[in-house]
């Protein structure tokens, strides 16, 4: 379908990508610092004291928080993310859309946790062994063949040392934003949602359906790739969310045995008024 397109050479590929990578995240990094020197808990930027008039810190936090939650939801939606107008358009599109949507929720957690040391990670040893993962693969990067695969990989893979540090990041952010059990509970149930929407695609995709918006490009085939390109993909993705379901369904019948268990049956409450 898209073996037409121009191939780049290798090591002009990655030297397009890292620096159309650099123009993407420069601004959101000098965005970021300008926002950690103007916004910090004390409304000081330097010597310079700013009047927020009625703007309350409260106000600002939420908003941040809602921010970071919007952004959560949004990643969510990254298997839907297809560019038919770059090379590999079932991987770049989703890279570029993922890391874009990291840095900006990374953007908005920092300036959060600055202000607020409650969303501030606690220490935990799993994240610290992601953090020693993350050197051994910069480590390997420096001491390998070619340093700006291991750092950018290619279009075809779009993996790589800086999007093993992006997913790694996001990591941190959500373990510093979701504390309690209902949040990922939002989150696996969104998740699940949007499996049973790419699922539906799938079924289309296999019925040779061709006239649907948008993703009218999908052919039929007995091995559907929906919008990840790669039946294997789409088996593992699948697959993970049905135990994700699974699970959720499970946890359900937990919840209300205790909603069963504290509240009280129809015949405890007629004791109880019978020896009121």
């Amino acid at each position: 379908m898209y073996e037409g397109r121009r191939q780049v050479s290798r090591p002009l590929e990655v030297l397009i990508f890292s620096k159309k990578a650099v123009r993407v995240q420069a601004p959101l990094t000098a965005l970021l610092a300008i926002l950690i020197i103007v916004l910090p808990g004390n409304g000081r930027c330097g010597t310079r004291s700013w009047d927020w008039g009625e703007v309350r810190s409260e106000t600002i936090d939420k908003t941040l928080l809602y921010g970071v939650w919007a952004g959560f939801f949004l990643l969510l939606f990254l298997p839907f993310v297809v560019t038919t107008q770059t090379i590999y358009p079932f991987i770049v599109g989703k890279a570029f859309y993922a890391r874009t949507l990291i840095a900006l929720v990374f953007g908005a957690w920092a300036v959060l946790a600055f202000r607020n040391p409650s969303y501030r990670p606690r220490a935990s040893w799993l994240l610290g062994l992601l953090g020693i993962y993350l050197l051994v693969s910069l480590a390997a990067g420096i001491s390998g063949v070619s340093f700006q695969r291991s750092l950018w990989s290619t279009f075809e893979r779009m993996q790589g040392i800086v999007d093993l540090a992006h997913w790694l990041v996001l990591i941190v952010v959500l373990s510093g934003v979701i504390r309690e059990g209902t949040g990922w509970r939002y989150l696996f149930n969104a998740n699940l949602c949007i499996s049973v929407a790419i699922s539906l695609l799938g079924i289309t995709q296999s019925l040779g359906v061709n006239d649907m918006p948008v993703y009218g490009y999908l052919q039929a085939d007995a091995r559907v790739g929906i919008t990840l390109g790669n039946p294997a993909f789409v088996g593992a993705y699948l697959m993970v969310n049905v135990l994700v379901g699974l699970g959720l369904f499970i946890q359900s019948f937990e919840q209300r045995r205790e909603v069963s268990r504290a509240s009280p049956t129809p015949r405890r409450r007629r004791r109880r008024s019978a020896c009121g």
